[in-house]
């Protein structure tokens, strides 16, 4: 249960990273990812795939091709969780 535990936390805190630090605000989230954003933002840092390239992303595709592959993987899990929050913000 530890571990379940230490996993939830890497991805909130990077959640909040991206929030605080970055300005990716639940606002934000609203406003500019409203058409599968964070969805393609996430399957990008999961696969490095060229196909889930999006415009105004190029910064983070880049910063995503030095991650290791567990650092992507806290990275797209904080980006579907704020998907999850935007989806269920909207109800």
């Amino acid at each position: 249960m530890n571990q379940i535990k230490t996993v939830i936390d890497l991805i909130k805190n990077e959640q909040i990273e991206q929030r605080s630090k970055h300005g990716f605000t639940e606002q934000h989230d609203r406003d500019e990812h409203y058409e599968g954003g964070l969805q393609r933002a996430s399957l990008y840092a999961l696969t490095l795939d060229a196909k889930y390239k999006q415009r105004g992303f190029e910064k983070f595709e880049s910063k995503m091709q030095l991650k290791l592959k567990v650092e992507r993987l806290v990275i797209a899990s904080a980006l579907l969780a704020s998907e999850i929050d935007r989806l269920n913000n909207m109800k």
